[in-house]
This record gives structure tokens, sequence and C-alpha cells, in this order.
């Protein structure tokens, strides 16, 4: 296995081969860029005659990012502390895993990786985010002595037939009714969505739209700045950014990535000011975001994880997300084991909770 710290020694065309728009090299880029010193990039590789035999990246992260995975508050606060540690995934919709051509690349690296990060003096590799669809690399970590809990749902909506009436008829009455009606508001509203290529000069507003969401939600500080909106817009692609207008005035977004039949949701945000009856985060992270996705042929659009009485009333499905752990003091592996298992019983409990009415 080789490391590198820059995705600039990947050629485009190899990172596209993996077939995850989340791990394309825009992508990748942009994050690497996003995260500046706050955290250490590592991408683990393996190459052989035909390309790259196994890849993933990681991030060792020296101060708090707003929305990034961390460990203390999945764990809870009656939980061991765990020291510095090695984060595999890809933030903004997190997702973990390994790629391989076979399941002896993928536990080579598996465990390659534990043996890095023990000679970086770290004390632990998380894996933040493995899809329990993900069969491959699950099996990986477990083979490697990875821990694991059950962490959050991903949701998604399958898209059937290329047009927004194709994918209507295929929804269930309920969520098809939420649908109608999300359009059917934003219609009588004024409210006008559009697709915009070059947004550089509404980076500001966006940021402030940005910001406001992050306020209500006591998210701390805004993840995203102005020049991230504009390296978003330059680096990652392809992709879709939604401007909501009323009159003049732009009162909301959504940014979405897609490739390889899947768009991602990614981030979305609205003016406080604009009435809650016109249904704008209804209409522009699901409505429009499933016509364009139909339009462009995908077969997925995935949502991510929170907000989930929104997501079950217009249908979502959702895959499990996990947290793999393996704590590099075999006794402090032992005793997260432990702790994992009651995790994993909380987190279950919490998710069914928050995806029944009203929740």
């Amino acid at each position: 296995m080789k490391v590198t710290e820059t995705v600039r020694d990947f050629s485009q065309e190899e990172l596209e081969s993996l077939g995850d728009c989340l791990y394309s090299a825009g992508f990748l880029t942009f994050v690497e860029a996003s995260h500046g010193a706050r955290a250490r990039t590592v991408y683990f590789y393996e190459r052989d005659a035909d390309g790259l035999s196994a890849f993933t990246v990681g991030y060792v992260y020296q101060s708090p990012i707003p929305l990034t995975f961390r460990l203390d508050e999945f764990l809870g606060p009656t939980a061991s502390p765990v020291g510095p540690h090695l984060v595999v995934n890809v933030p903004l919709r997190l997702r973990s895993r390994i790629f391989g051509r076979d399941a002896e690349s993928r536990a080579r690296m598996s465990e390659q990786i534990v043996d890095w990060a023990r000679a970086e003096g770290l004390t632990a590799v998380v894996y933040s985010f493995v899809l329990g669809s993900d069969r491959p690399t699950r099996d990986a970590l477990i083979e490697s002595g990875f821990a694991s809990a059950f962490y959050e749902g991903d949701f998604f909506l399958p898209i059937a037939g290329s047009t927004m009436e194709e994918f209507l008829a295929s929804l269930p009455p309920g969520p098809r009714k939420h649908f109608r009606k999300d359009a059917n508001r934003l219609a009588r509203s004024g409210i006008q969505i559009e697709d915009v290529a070059d947004y550089d000069e509404y980076a500001e507003r966006l940021a402030e739209l940005h910001a406001h969401l992050m306020t209500k939600y006591r998210r701390g500080e805004p993840e995203f700045t102005p020049e991230s909106f504009q390296a978003f817009r330059r680096l990652v692609g392809p992709q879709r950014m939604m401007l909501a207008r009323r009159n003049d005035s732009i009162v909301g977004f959504a940014a979405a990535v897609l490739g390889h039949g899947v768009m991602h949701m990614l981030r979305y945000g609205r003016d406080p000011q604009v009435e809650e009856w016109t249904r704008l985060y209804g209409n522009l992270v699901y409505v429009e975001s499933v016509r364009r996705a139909a339009a462009a042929g995908c077969e997925r659009v995935h949502f991510g994880k929170g907000s989930h009485w929104a997501k079950v009333q217009r249908g979502c499905l959702f895959e499990e997300g996990h947290v793999y752990l393996r704590a590099l003091d075999p006794a402090t592996q032992q005793r997260m084991a432990d702790e994992l298992v009651h995790v994993d019983e909380r987190n279950r409990a919490l998710f069914a909770e928050r995806c029944r009415a009203g929740a």
C-alpha cells in the first residue's frame, strides 16, 4: 500500500473508474481545499498495470469542522474518550468505502491502514458511514477486527422513468400527494426555481442563506463561505445549483452532485423570511431534484440523513449507515466494542422514533 496527501497524484480517469461521484477528482479536490489546515488528508492506494487496484481516503482532524463526523458526539458523553484518530470517509455526504478489485485487496488495505495509523501515533481508525449494502467493505473491516454500531439512515428515492409524471406514478398515494401539494404551493407563491451554471456573483448571498440555516439548527460556524461556493462551482462536476428567486431576490438554493446514475443532494439554504406555506424546502430538495435527476437518467437521488419525517412523507427509503471502529490498544478496543453495543441500541431507537409521524 502507498500513501499520499494530495489528490493530484491521481488522474481524473483512474478516480472516475471507481464508479462513485463522491470519489471523483473534482469532489476530492474540493474537500481537500476546503479542509485546509484543519485536517490532514491521507489517500491510501495500490496500483498495478491496469491502474488503481485499491483506494480510499481519510482525514486526521486537527480542529472541528462543521457537519463533519465527530466521534465523541457519536459515542455520547458517557463513552470512553478516544485520542487522535483517522476518520476514513468523504464528508459533505458521509460515505466510507474501500475500493478493491477483490476481497483480498480490500482486507489487505484495511489492515495496512491500521498499521499506518499505529505508526503515526494515532489511537484508532474509524469508518464513519459504511452503507449496509456495502458488503465488500463491511466484510474487510470485520476481518480486520473492527467493531460497529448503527449510526443513521441514508435516505434515497428510486427514480422510475425519465419525467416527473412517470416518477409520480411510481409512488404510493400518500407520498404522491405530498409531491403534488409541494409543487402546487410553489406555483401559487410566485417563486421561480432555475438552474444556474455560473453562480460566482451570487456566492455572498448563497453563503448568507447557508449561514441562516446553520444558525437555525445550532450548527455553530457556517460550513461554506463565499469562497467555498466559488470553489464548488469551479471544481465539482457534474453538478446542479438550483436557485429560488422571488422577484429580484434569491431566497433559496440547493446544490447537488451527480454521476454514475446517482444524484446526491448536498446542501440547501433558504431565506428565513420565506413563508412556510410555500414549501420551498420540499420543492428545492425533493421536487426539483427529482425532476432533474429523472431528466439526467439517474436511478436514485440520495438525501443523506436527518429531516426524517419530511423524507418519510415523500416516500423515501433508506439504507442503514454504520460506524466501524478499531482502537489500536486491545484493551481499549474491547471496552469500545462493549460500548458500541449500547450505542447501536440507542441509535436504532432514536432513528425509529424520528421516522414516526410528527417526530
